[in-house]
């Protein structure tokens, strides 16, 4: 066998010399080339390859100096000298490019690959495993690699002359080997001007802790093929060791059978546009959500396949739990509902590529308001798809977060609006999303089903006077509209006043008066619901100190708590500071629960109920009979007194059976140990009902409507005789509890 020289070609194989893809062997070893060959030319993926064979550390050097190959297999021992050396030589003294070259030993060193990878080898053969399966699978796994390389350094050369001037820093990531590239201008924008980042663990190691999950979720699902692309906001650590927020977009290069091996992208530097994004939360802000909006809308306008849709996601009691908690825990909830958003659309994002394998991208999600979120959906086809998906993730959602020790559950409600035209505007599309998400909260109300969609006129009228009395409201308290009025409970037996129920009173400026029916649903919906039942205690506890000084110091009064107040760990201080600062005696104040009230967290409310009640205080339960207390429930609870709804009062008649409801309650009343008040009663002959009972109280418009203090000031020196004011006789005369 003759060796190459520069008068004459290297060895030919004779049945392939006309073939376009020539191979060269350099391997001192006549025996192992011959075996080489054999294996080569049987393998049916590889036998089209022209090989050459230089037996020489020197032949191999001018073959490959000057012949034009496509891949180069070079020994690691050739004489005296090793493949790396004539690698080095040759990368040293050549202008054009090297083919992908495979390295063959006779044994595996770690040390030896690491070397030899990073001066550019593709691959590693072991002479003692060689084989057509290991033959073909080296060639093709250098080739890949070759490829990726080759492409990376042409890319390096077009980065500079494109970025030169832009704002912009570029890199290239190889995702076979992890190299990776970073412009000049890339390195400037986190403080390492003149430094050479050459891995890819060198950015991400610069990301924020609290940024990188999110930096790699991203990035998988678009290698993946879960999205189109990749786009992220997220904190990069500069020079000084502080943080930079950057918004990285990147693009997966894929082979023919889609695989991913290089990924190429841009960052830019998004600190002066810090404010349009949540500084806790870190998700963007409205205008930011429209901007996507107003890109998908452009998207559509060029694909009339392209349907998307917009989702307003409310946590309906996020603000009532925040001030449960207290203001140190705010943002603890809030951080955690973003960050379960976020994992939740991730895996729907999946979920919608499975049904719609063109995925245009990932969805977005921005903070609106502080407890309204707004997602961007792609693909979605139709309403019933945005339904399926919005489902999946209301699903996700109402399982319990941890707040300070505690298991507490939100209530997500979801507005939905489909786009398939793509003449909308951004704002009309999120404020129809808004409409739908804010019916769909009355509808959670009503029969539990917490979605809608923008379905049908005059639901945007609609939502638009709820809002309006939403922002009322929030006025109303700081405006000093609200005021209390006092109905009476009197003593069936005796027509004696005994007490006085607090009932809110809204007296808005231009609506007037507005029914309680309205606005205290609508307080518990925006979290007011705690802050305004703390008025009410102070000041019906002001007016009954006031009473009891000028008019009858055995008087009671009876204050309404909501389920917001009894889970408000503030609720038991905040009663004994208005205690102390009104100087009421307990004994004399009632505080009236609903059934419905006592069935989240019951332990935890009877343990406040209990402590209510050793400071002195009396707990009734109001509207009994339409809730779903047992008896059993019941004889556990810390109560004093049952009120018999007005329903139940109301429905008397000269039937027998519309009787026995009533006749019941007083039964199991008694059977308790619990006094009953009668509520609604407006007739002579419902307070005749209840007077041959064992019913002690009653209360309705039979005796007095609601009214204000001066008023029912009024009405108690009308119906209370003169000479039983301020005197020993009062305990008798008008009974109390005491």
């Amino acid at each position: 066998m003759e060796t190459w020289n520069e008068q004459q070609p290297a060895q030919q194989h004779p049945n392939v010399s006309s073939a376009p893809f020539r191979a060269l062997i350099v391997d001192d070893d006549e025996d192992f080339f011959r075996i080489f060959e054999l294996t080569m030319l049987s393998t049916h993926e590889l036998d089209h390859i022209q090989l050459d064979w230089c037996e020489t550390y020197e032949a191999g050097l001018k073959a490959l100096k000057y012949n034009a190959y496509d891949l180069a297999f070079l020994d690691y021992n050739i004489g005296e000298k090793t493949g790396l050396d004539l690698l080095t030589e040759l990368q040293r003294t050549l202008l054009t490019p090297l083919p992908p070259v495979i390295m063959l030993t006779m044994c595996k060193e770690r040390a030896l690959e690491q070397e030899a990878l990073h001066k550019g080898v593709s691959d590693f053969l072991l002479k003692s495993d060689l084989s057509k399966g290991t033959l073909e699978r080296s060639v093709r796994h250098s080739m890949i690699r070759h490829h990726v390389v080759q492409n990376l350094s042409q890319s390096q050369e077009r980065y500079a002359l494109a970025t030169e001037g832009s704002n912009d820093g570029l890199w290239d990531w190889n995702l076979v080997t992890d190299d990776a590239y970073f412009s000049d201008r890339w390195m400037k924008m986190i403080g390492c001007e003149g430094e050479s980042f050459t891995h890819i663990s060198e950015w991400f190691s610069r990301v924020h802790p609290e940024d990188q999950v999110r930096l790699v979720e991203e990035i998988e699902a678009h290698i993946s093929g879960n999205t189109s692309a990749f786009e992220l906001e997220y904190r990069v650590q500069v020079e000084d060791n502080s943080y930079r927020w950057m918004l990285g977009r990147g693009k997966a290069v894929r082979d023919a059978a889609g695989q991913a091996y290089r990924m190429v992208g841009w960052q830019s530097d998004t600190s002066s546009r810090v404010t349009s994004y949540d500084s806790l939360t870190h998700l963007p802000n409205a205008n930011i959500f429209q901007e996507r909006v107003q890109r998908a809308l452009s998207r559509q306008k060029s694909d009339s396949e392209y349907v998307f849709a917009v989702l307003s996601v409310h946590f309906d009691n996020l603000k009532t739990l925040q001030t449960s908690f207290g203001s140190n825990n705010e943002g603890v909830l809030l951080k955690q509902v973003a960050r379960r958003l976020e994992r939740r659309l991730r895996h729907l994002d999946v979920f919608v590529q499975r049904m719609y394998p063109k995925k245009s991208g990932a969805s977005t999600l921005a903070q609106v308001d502080g407890d309204e979120f707004a997602v961007l959906l792609h693909d979605v086809r139709t309403e019933e798809c945005a339904l399926k998906i919005a489902k999946r993730l209301q699903k996700q959602l109402e399982y319990p977060f941890e707040l300070d020790g505690q298991l507490v559950h939100c209530r997500v409600s979801i507005g939905i609006r489909v786009c398939y035209d793509f003449a909308e505007q951004p704002i009309n599309l999120l404020r129809d999303a808004d409409t739908a998400m804010r019916k769909a909260k009355t509808l959670g109300k009503q029969s539990g089903h917490s979605i809608a969609l923008v379905s049908y006129p005059g639901m945007y009228e609609e939502v638009q006077t709820k809002i309006y009395m939403e922002q009322a409201l929030y006025q109303a308290i700081s405006n000093e509209e609200f005021v209390l009025y006092y109905q009476p409970i009197v003593c069936l037996q005796t027509q004696q006043l005994h007490g006085v129920e607090a009932l809110i009173r809204w007296q808005h400026p231009t609506m007037g008066f507005c029914s309680p029916d309205e606005f205290i649903p609508l307080a518990e919906d925006i979290g007011l619901s705690v802050p305004l039942g703390e008025w009410v205690m102070s000041q019906a506890c002001r007016q009954l100190n006031e009473w009891h000084r000028t008019i009858d110091p055995n008087l009671t009064m009876s204050i309404n708590l909501s389920a917001q107040q009894l889970a408000a760990p503030r609720l038991l201080p905040k009663v004994q500071s208005i205690l102390e600062e009104t100087r009421v005696d307990p004994n004399k104040l009632h505080f009236e629960v609903t059934e419905s009230s006592l069935i989240k967290n019951e332990a935890i409310v009877i343990e406040v109920l209990q402590t209510l009640r050793d400071m002195g205080i009396r707990i009734h339960i109001d509207d009994f009979g339409t809730g779903y207390s047992s008896l059993s429930r019941l004889s556990q609870l810390p109560l004093d007194a049952l009120k018999i709804d007005k329903s139940f009062t109301q429905s008397l008649g000269n039937k027998e059976e519309d009787k026995s409801v009533a006749h019941l309650i007083l039964h199991l009343a008694e059977k308790l140990n619990l006094y009953t008040i009668a509520e609604g009663i407006e007739t002579e002959d419902q307070e005749d009902f209840y007077q041959v009972t064992s019913c002690q109280f009653g209360q309705g418009y039979l005796y007095s409507r609601p009214l204000d203090a001066q008023s029912l000031t009024s009405w108690i020196h009308q119906h209370i005789p003169r000479r039983y004011r301020n005197t020993p006789l009062s305990n008798k005369l008008l009974p109390s509890l005491a």
